[in-house]
C-alpha cells in the first residue's frame, strides 16, 4: 500500500480507454478512499482488506460514527458504469436532484465518466464525513471484462463511515450513453441491518442524445456488448452541447439514431441496485 495526495490521482480519469493498449488504465483498478476534508488519501489495493489503513474520519460530524458496507449492483445487460462516487454528509448537501440542474462535478461523471470533480468537491466539504472514489468500473451485469490484465465485475462493495443523522449519495455513469447516469441522492441510512435501494437511470441535461461514437465515452467499447465504430475517437461535449443546459430528468433510453442499438444498450429501470448494511458503530 503507498499513500498518495489526492490531487495526483486527478491525472487518472477514472475510466480511460479500455483497449489494453493505453496502459493509464491500470491505474484505475486501484480504490481511492479518504476520509473526508484535509487528510489523507490511501490507495487500497484490490487484494488488500480495506480496513488494513483506515486513517482518521472527519470527527468534526461528532461522536459515534457508525460503519456501513455498500454493494453497488450493474442490472443492465449492455451500459458499463463508469467507477462510482460515493459519500456520506448532512441531509441539506445534495449530489444531483431530479428537475435541478446538473453541477458541474456530476457532468464531468455522466458526460465523459470521471470521477475526481464530484470526489473533491464532497471530500473538500465540512458537511462531509466521508467521500469514497471506487475507481473502479463495473461491466455490464452477468459480465466480466478484462482490462489491463485486470478484471472487471459487475458489482463493487465498499466501506463508508457516517456520523448520526447522515444521508448516502451515490453517482455513476452509463458508459454507452451522451450524458446518462444514474445515483441516488441523500438517502437515509439504515438504523439496523440492510436496506436494498432500486435506482433508475437519468439525463444529465449536458448533451444531445447523438449516441454517435465519436459523441460518447470510449470505455463503451471496452466494457460494452460490441465496439463502436471509430474508437478510439475520444469524446466531444462541447460540440453536441445542449445549449441553454436543460434540468435533470428521467433518461429516455437508447434511441438507435446513432452508433447505438436499443437491442444491445438498451435497458428498462431500475438500471442498479445499491444495497447498504450498517455494520457497526464507533
Amino acid at each position: 500500500m503507498r499513500l498518495i495526495n489526492s490531487s495526483i490521482t486527478a491525472g487518472i480519469a477514472g475510466m480511460a480507454l479500455l483497449t489494453g493498449t493505453l496502459p493509464a488504465f491500470a491505474n484505475a483498478f486501484p480504490r481511492l478512499v479518504t476520509r473526508g476534508p484535509n487528510l489523507a488519501a490511501h490507495i487500497v489495493n484490490d487484494e488488500t482488506p480495506q480496513t488494513a489503513r483506515q486513517g482518521s474520519m472527519n470527527t468534526t460530524r461528532g461522536p459515534g460514527l457508525a460503519t456501513y458496507q455498500v454493494t453497488i449492483e450493474n442490472l443492465t445487460s449492455g451500459q458499463p458504469f463508469s467507477p462510482p462516487v460515493a459519500a456520506t454528509h448532512k441531509e441539506s448537501m445534495h449530489m444531483f436532484q431530479e428537475g435541478g440542474m446538473a453541477s458541474d462535478a456530476l457532468a464531468a461523471i455522466a458526460q465523459d465518466g470521471k470521477p475526481m470533480p464530484m470526489f473533491m468537491l464532497f471530500n473538500q466539504s465540512k458537511q462531509v464525513t466521508q467521500a469514497v472514489n471506487v475507481m473502479k468500473p463495473l461491466s455490464p451485469s452477468g459480465t466480466q471484462k478484462m482490462a489491463m490484465g485486470k478484471p472487471v465485475s459487475d458489482s463493487a462493495t465498499f466501506m463508508i463511515k457516517a456520523a448520526p443523522g447522515d444521508r448516502f449519495s451515490i453517482s455513476t455513469m452509463l458508459a454507452c450513453t451522451n450524458d446518462g447516469f444514474t445515483g441516488l441522492d441523500a438517502v437515509k441510512l439504515p438504523k439496523s441491518g440492510s436496506e436494498s435501494f432500486m435506482l433508475n437511470s437519468y439525463d444529465a441535461g449536458r448533451e444531445k442524445t447523438t449516441e454517435k461514437s465519436m459523441d460518447l465515452f470510449d470505455p463503451c467499447t471496452a466494457l460494452g456488448p460490441v465496439p463502436l465504430p471509430g474508437d478510439p475517437n475520444m469524446n466531444r461535449d462541447a460540440e453536441v452541447a445542449t445549449v441553454p443546459t436543460e434540468p435533470i430528468q428521467p433518461h429516455q433510453g437508447i434511441q438507435g439514431v446513432g452508433d447505438l442499438s436499443v437491442d444491445r444498450h438498451g435497458w428498462d429501470n431500475p438500471v442498479a441496485k445499491v444495497t447498504i448494511t450498517r455494520m457497526s458503530t464507533r
